[in-house]
């Protein structure tokens, strides 16, 4: 999987420095200013590995599922239920952090690294759908979704 440096491009100490010219940081501008990548470097980097085992297991299941006996078709659907779990888990805790106000939103940016990360096809939309969608029910007052499903 690639790492949320990758995807998007930059160099940390570059745009760390950049900031620091433009802000005048000072030296504790500048920790705390990493200090919040690294979170939400662990906030997208843990969604995106869940969100890419949920799209390998649903994209086995649909590619053999013809293939395999009973048996084997439901241990694959319990790995998508187990992944799926682990992927709810990890959106329940940024939306967690989101809500305690230790990180502001990153929608854009977590939908940006899902895209790089997952491929182009049916299941992957299926996936960042997902996500996006829980994601905006965990954070409307209402619970409900307001994104195309």
């Amino acid at each position: 999987m690639p790492d949320i440096y990758r995807i998007l491009k930059f160099d940390l100490k570059i745009i760390l420095d950049k900031l620091a010219n433009e802000f005048n940081f000072t030296d504790i501008d500048y920790f705390v200013a990493v200090c919040y990548f690294r979170r939400l470097e662990s906030v997208i980097s843990q969604i995106n590995a869940d969100s890419e085992n949920v799209y390998f297991d649903m994209n086995s299941l649909n590619d053999d599922a013809q293939y395999l006996t009973h048996t084997q078709l439901v241990q694959i659907k319990n790995k998508v239920y187990l992944s799926k779990r682990l992927l709810d888990q990890d959106i329940k805790a940024y939306c967690q952090l989101l809500k305690d106000g230790k990180i502001s939103s990153i929608h854009d940016l977590l939908e940006t690294t899902l895209k790089v990360t997952l491929k182009d096809d049916n299941i992957s939309k299926i996936v960042r759908t997902y996500v996006m969608n829980y994601i905006e029910v965990l954070v409307s007052p209402t619970g409900k979704s307001f994104l195309p499903c």
